[in-house]
């Protein structure tokens, strides 16, 4: 996503425009573009149409920088009020692993789904950081995409590499390190 934050900075400075214009003429805080055009999380396509007529390109130009190859994603998939099914929708596959990119220090989330019923939110962790030890009151389901990382659940330690998984109980402690830089899925169901 960083190609895409640096594509809409390129457009900006070419019509002497700033990201703080850009975000009052789309409706958004400064900050939240300012995080855009770092890569820190993917847009929705609601966002991308947002911005494509303040910087004077069309909607499918921006699409494909984001990365959708020039086809306009199909929203339905996150739209549960419309209650169409995702083969119907036309909802295009993607990689996980390339919808959450690293940051040095940090550790980046990007959410999939949140419903009533439970989220998926992808993670990528740089080497070193983590998430102290919580609990949660659902059940959680922790795939690793890429990396390793260290998952502690009731002071157990496992270690995890690319495609293991570990399933986190409810109400039982958990931390999660990342020993070497990870990327991670995370599915959290209500009961």
């Amino acid at each position: 996503m960083r190609d895409l934050g640096n594509f809409i900075l390129r457009l900006l400075k070419q019509n002497g425009k700033s990201l703080r214009w850009l975000a009052q003429q789309a409706g958004v805080s400064n900050s939240y573009l300012s995080q855009l055009t770092r890569g820190l999380f993917v847009p929705s396509p609601k966002l991308l149409r947002k911005l494509a007529p303040h910087l004077g390109v069309t909607t499918q130009r921006i699409f494909e920088e984001a990365g959708w190859l020039g086809a306009e994603p199909k929203e339905s998939i996150e739209n549960e009020e419309q209650g169409r099914d995702a083969r119907e929708s036309g909802a295009q596959a993607v990689r996980l692993a390339d919808l959450v990119d690293y940051q040095s220090g940090s550790v980046v989330s990007r959410e999939i789904i949140k419903k009533k019923t439970g989220t998926v939110t992808l993670f990528a962790f740089d080497e070193g950081q983590g998430l102290s030890e919580h609990t949660a009151p659902f059940d959680a389901l922790v795939y690793i995409l890429d990396g390793e990382a260290e998952i502690t659940i009731s002071g157990k330690p496992h270690r995890l590499k690319a495609g293991e998984m570990i399933i986190m109980p409810a109400n039982e402690p958990h931390a999660l390190h990342a020993v070497k830089r990870y990327k991670m899925l995370l599915v959290m169901i209500r009961s």
